[in-house]
Formats: structure tokens, sequence, C-alpha cells
């Protein structure tokens, strides 16, 4: 004879033992099923850190090239001048014409593009009273 349970049912204690420990299976699985998103979840993320770390790295590889590129690009400036300033004193060329020849050659080529912002000009005219400055330098060197 089959017992009967308290709430009327034909299950044995060992059915309702069974259904508890299937609840439990069930809650551990779901748990499981969640923390391998979760895991998932993290790994993308992971990823999008690690993309993200190496474009800030290149950029700043980049960035780090352009400074070098630029700081080269001014010496080689520099030394164009100055070479310019002792070849118009050799000629005899006086100061005022000399440097109204290098304002001339110069100015054009610094203020000529018109894409620049406020800050570009700044940079422009400190780049062309550097050439100045270096020109009167070199000229008055002997």
């Amino acid at each position: 004879m089959t017992q009967r349970s308290s709430d009327g049912s034909n299950r044995s204690p060992h059915d309702e033992g069974s259904l508890a420990r299937r609840e439990r299976r069930l809650a551990v699985l779901s748990r499981a099923s969640q923390a391998i998103r979760c895991a998932h979840a993290t790994a993308e993320n992971a990823e999008r850190a690690r993309a993200s770390a190496d474009a800030v790295r290149m950029t700043s590889l980049e960035n780090q090239a352009l400074r070098e590129a630029e700081r080269d690009a001014l010496r080689a400036l520099e030394a164009d001048v100055r070479w310019f300033a002792n070849l118009l004193r050799t000629e005899g060329t006086p100061p005022e014409v000399a440097v109204r020849r290098l304002k001339s050659a110069v100015e054009p080529v610094v203020f000529s593009m018109r894409e620049h912002d406020a800050g570009d000009v700044e940079w422009r005219r400190a780049v062309a009273g550097d050439v100045v400055r270096w020109f009167v330098e070199a000229y008055y060197a002997a």
C-alpha cells in the first residue's frame, strides 16, 4: 500500500526528497549557466579592453614618431636658415635686405595653409620668429 502525503497526493516521503534534490540540481545548473554567461561576457570585455589598449599604444607610438619627425624637421630648418644667413653674409648682402629675402621666402610657406586653427597660427608665428632669430644669430655670428 502506498502511503499518502500530508497534501493528499500519492507521493512517498522519498519522492519529496527527490523533488527537493531535483530543484536544487536545477538551481545549480541554472547558476552554472549564469556563471558561464558571465565568464563569456568578461572575456568579451577583456578582449575589448585589450583592443582599446592596443589602439592607445599605437596612437602613442604614432604621436611619438610625429614628435620626433617634427623635431628633426625643425633642426633641418634651423640648419638651412643658418646656411642661408651665412651665404647672404658671404655675398655681402646688407642685413636688412637679407632679412627681407628670408621673410619673403619663408612667410608664404609658413602662413599659406588656410585650414589651421588659432593654436596652429600661434605655432606658425613661433616658427617664423625662430627662423628670423636663427637667421640673425647666424648672420652676425662671424
